[in-house]
């Protein structure tokens, strides 16, 4: 089985140092072997991952690191990555999570088994800033046929627990770097274009949940950019054609989000997110009702949460 190589690849810009060692070492323990690590940090100020970084690298071959002149952005180091990677099939990574040392060879067992899937992602264990697991239901859904249906309303994947075949996702472009849910889009890409995904019902990744600093503005994009994403997709499906995303038409409508306005409604939608995980349900039901009313858009963000719940219970 260790005959295939694999290509991990991940981004670094200023997570926490233990993060990144945490990260580092789940990767390089992994029981399966025949792998090439490829660690890029995006900024090229930061000396103490640098250091790191280095010091890994020195005791294990199997780490090819590079360090950006400047930054530039996640999407853009993912796809350089790709670019750098000799692996028949890539595994995502991202630089705060850990990866049970299982879980590549779990993935390349599932895919030598059955060959005909081309991604595959995992459930997931929620961590918080200091490793402490968060007990919160992973209930997504694992077979091609659910998932396809699932991409209508959400994401059904954890991106960093990813894997799929380098040859194909070179085809495909690799990520949008104009997009604001690239991980999404690069799912609905291999699914529209024929491609067979899926997820292993196992706990594969420990999963930070942390607040990472996004701007309101670029969270309120990524509504918009969701929504934009699935009726793409939900056309694709109808009229059985390729996938060819508009991208003037959404920044046509993210221009229209540049407003303090929605900026508004968006800290209305966080409260009314915030007051769910307290338990608050009569205020959560207030806000999610005053927001239904004055903004379209999570009156359908909403709308698609419930419809999951429903269908795939």
């Amino acid at each position: 089985m260790d005959s295939i190589k694999i290509s991990v690849i991940m981004g670094v810009y200023n997570e926490e140092e233990i993060w990144v060692r945490e990260s580092i070492e789940s990767i390089l323990n992994q029981t399966y072997k025949n792998l090439e690590f490829v660690i890029i940090l995006d900024n090229p100020e930061n000396k103490k991952l640098k250091s790191v970084i280095e010091e890994y690298s020195k005791k294990d071959n199997r780490i090819r690191f590079y360090i950006n002149e400047k930054n530039l952005g996640l999407i853009d180091t993912l796809n350089k990555a790709i670019g750098l990677s000799n692996g028949e099939y890539i595994a995502r990574m991202d630089s705060d999570d850990i990866a049970i040392s299982t879980r590549l060879e779990e993935q390349m067992n599932f895919i030598i088994n059955n060959p005909e899937y081309e991604l595959i992602g995992t459930k997931v264990r929620y961590i918080d800033d200091i490793g402490k697991e968060i007990h919160l239901e992973d209930n997504r859904v694992y077979s091609y046929k659910d998932i396809k249906k699932y991409l209508k309303y959400d994401n059904p994947f954890a991106h960093p627990t990813i894997i799929y075949k380098a040859d194909i996702v070179k085809e495909l472009g690799g990520y949008d770097k104009a997009l604001y849910a690239e991980d999404y889009e690069l799912i609905m890409k291999f699914v529209v274009n024929g491609k067979k995904v899926c997820n292993l019902d196992k706990k594969l990744l420990k999963y930070r949940l942390r607040d990472n600093g996004i701007s309101i503005s670029k969270k309120d994009y990524q509504v918009t950019t969701t929504q934009f994403l699935q009726k793409t997709y939900k056309k694709h499906l109808k009229n059985n054609t390729l996938y060819n995303l508009n991208s003037e038409e959404l920044n046509r409508l993210l221009l229209k989000d540049d407003s303090s306005w929605n900026k508004k409604i968006y800290e209305l939608h966080k409260k009314a997110l915030d007051l769910g995980k307290s338990n608050n349900k009569i205020s959560k039901g207030f806000y999610v009702l005053l927001i239904s009313i004055i903004s379209p858009k999570y009156f359908t963000w909403y709308k698609n949460k419930v419809a999951v719940k429903m269908l795939f219970k």
